[in-house]
């Protein structure tokens, strides 16, 4: 199939049923189980907890399944509070402790770490 056949058949859908259509013909996902075939799965989160608050029911079944599950954390937490008596080093240093935690929890078995600078602020 062409470029130009696969766009005109898109460009006559709704976004749903085209995303169906990408994931199901052309990426050949099985949507009723798309983790059979899967051994890692790399979960990539803005934020500490963050993969744990959206999906974490998700990974623990996946980790009890056998599947290796990792977790990439884009940012250090500096920015996740309200109380100004805590430094951002400090912070970060919390947040850390807290996801492998977390982590542990959920079956994680690697977390690699990026430590960008927070910038997403509650106080804002």
């Amino acid at each position: 199939m062409s470029f130009e056949m696969l766009n005109q058949m898109l460009g006559s859908l709704d976004q749903k049923k085209a995303v169906k259509f990408l994931l199901q013909n052309i990426l050949r996902i099985d949507l009723d189980n798309p983790f059979e075939n899967v051994e890692k799965v790399l979960c990539i989160q803005p934020h500490p907890d963050d993969c744990e608050l959206a999906v974490g029911e998700i990974l623990a079944k996946l980790f009890l399944e056998g599947k290796e599950i990792v977790y990439l954390t884009l940012t250090d937490g500096t920015m996740g509070t309200r109380d100004p008596m805590i430094s951002p080093q400090e912070l970060a240093g919390i947040r850390k402790k807290e996801q492998e935690k977390a982590a542990k929890v959920i079956g994680v078995k690697k977390l690699i770490w990026f430590d960008y600078k927070d910038t997403a602020s509650l106080l804002s």
